[in-house]
């Protein structure tokens, strides 16, 4: 799993054209926890190019910021899939 940290890295993402996952995790939350231990039991089942972890709490806007590029409301946790 890999760290997202910024829109430039996310919209590399976009240009990429490739299928991967974000998942919008919360260490505060102990419901985004048991989604987050799912997610990585997961991940070799998705046959996805890669998944993305995005901390809520230590990437400041960058939740809102994604959720307007994509036109979805920003929720905690939350998997985003992309299909390229």
């Amino acid at each position: 799993m890999h760290t997202l940290t910024s829109l430039e890295q996310f919209d590399q993402l976009i240009a990429a054209k490739a299928d991967y996952i974000i998942f919008k995790h919360s260490t505060r939350c102990s419901i985004s926890d048991g989604a987050c231990r799912e997610v990585y039991q997961a991940i070799d089942e998705l046959q996805i190019d890669a998944v993305y972890l995005l901390d809520v709490l230590t990437t400041g806007d960058l939740k809102y910021d994604i959720a307007d590029k994509i036109k979805v409301k920003h929720q905690s946790p939350q998997v985003l899939i992309f299909k390229q």
